[in-house]
């Protein structure tokens, strides 16, 4: 856990990516992060190269939308850690079929073995937890993503008994009233004039501003809301889109 925390802290969160590729993905990453002086740049290709050379043999693609492509060099003397985005998924062959929406690209020194499994294991843990996703596809900077994991790691490590209840979301006004009562699990975050939350138990569907039902719920997850006037939605492990009224398009 301490080594994503460390990794946010620095600012290796690059959110809303648009790239289609793994080629595409692990270039602009690595870019990224010797931009923001965390790589090295006359290892930047090296890192490229082994990393594609391996997703080619075998996909690192784990389900739950997440991949975690890794590479381990004698070249690297420090482990480095980048968590990334898509704006829209990727299929990578992850075994549920789902394509990938969040990559943590991996990198250290060869002798960092017992290290990376531990990180794949915390990855693996944090990644299965439906909240957690949630809070990681909405945050818009290394703040909201840490006091992500912040949540993940309070709710799940303390005994039942002191886990704090989930106190149910709605939307208030500028003036603090509630113009939706409180009865999600999520926030209600809006674009194009609705949102995406779980009604009951009978899946995700979509809310207006005032709280009314406007697609009825059947989607497993929806990836960020309406833009442009469509939504990314998933149903039984396939990723389409929908318009306003609900409809495939």
């Amino acid at each position: 856990m301490q080594v994503l925390r460390k990794a946010l802290r620095e600012g290796a969160f690059l959110a809303n990516l648009d790239a289609r590729n793994i080629e595409d993905i692990v270039e602009r990453s690595l870019q990224n992060m010797v931009d923001r002086g965390l790589l090295d740049a006359d290892k930047q290709d090296l890192i490229f190269n082994a990393i594609v050379d391996r997703e080619r043999i075998i996909s690192t693609a784990i389900g739950h939308s997440v991949a975690v492509p890794h590479a381990y060099l004698d070249e690297l003397d420090q482990p480095l850690v980048i968590f990334v985005r898509l704006t829209h998924g990727v299929n990578l062959g992850a075994p549920d079929g789902i394509p990938t929406r969040f990559l943590f690209i991996l990198m250290g020194p060869t002798n960092y073995a017992k290290e990376h499994l531990d990180t794949l294991t915390t990855i693996a843990r944090v990644m299965s937890d439906e909240q957690f996703r949630y809070d990681a596809s909405v945050a818009q900077n290394d703040e909201e993503m840490l006091t992500a994991l912040d949540d993940f790691v309070l709710r799940t490590s303390l005994p039942t008994e002191e886990k704090p209840a989930l106190t149910p979301k709605g939307l208030q006004s500028s003036a603090g009233e509630f113009v939706i009562p409180p009865r999600f699990p999520y926030p209600a975050n809006f674009s194009d004039g609705l949102a995406g939350v779980p009604i009951k138990e009978k899946g995700w569907g979509f809310i207006d501003k005032e709280g009314n039902t406007v697609i009825e719920p059947r989607f497993n997850w929806i990836y960020g809301g309406f833009r442009h006037g469509v939504a990314e939605v998933l149903v039984d492990g396939k990723v389409g889109y929908i318009n306003k009224s609900g409809e495939w398009v």
